[in-house]
């Protein structure tokens, strides 16, 4: 073999599969609504066991709902992943503005502030991955279950390939 053409299955492997990461789709049908109203019942089930107070509640639920409508529009939903991570740090600045704004009149608010934003960052950027993955994790068994649902339909019953029972 020459060397270019070496070079050239390096540069470009013949047989190479780009793995899609998972996400919310941009376009969904009653099917991805059913499954997503599932995944956030157990999640509410799971928070509720628990104990989890309702205030924690509402916030993880809006949290995930904002993350998963952030992977759907940011990007074009081509990078789920990045966009989780900005949406979370996005929220979590959100929610440092309305912590500083609350607390405006009490002294060494300024240092609060720079303290807050530096913790959305961080702490934004880790739970809007986490809160991606479970968003993620929802959708990759939604397509593994319909990747087996399509697999048991295209097999012949036995009345199809004309077998006696």
């Amino acid at each position: 073999m020459a060397p270019e053409i070496i070079i050239a299955e390096l540069a470009e492997p013949s047989d190479a599969r780009v793995a899609v990461p998972y996400g919310v789709p941009r376009h969904f049908g009653i099917g991805t609504i059913l499954i997503v109203t599932a995944a956030f019942a157990g999640l509410l089930g799971l928070l509720r066991w628990l104990g989890a107070p309702p205030l924690v509640v509402g916030f993880l639920v809006g949290f995930v709902s904002v993350v998963g409508l952030g992977q759907a529009v940011l990007f074009h939903g081509r990078r789920p992943r990045q966009a989780s991570i900005v949406t979370g740090i996005a929220c979590f600045a959100v929610f440092a503005a309305v912590t500083f704004i609350r607390s405006i009149r009490e002294p060494g608010s300024a240092v609060l502030v720079v303290v807050m934003l530096v913790w959305a960052m961080l702490f934004g950027s880790l739970c809007g991955y986490l809160a991606g993955c479970f968003v993620a994790a929802v959708f990759m068994v939604m397509a593994a279950v319909d990747r087996l649902l399509g697999r048991l339909r295209s097999k012949p019953t036995l009345t199809e390939t004309g077998e006696a029972l």
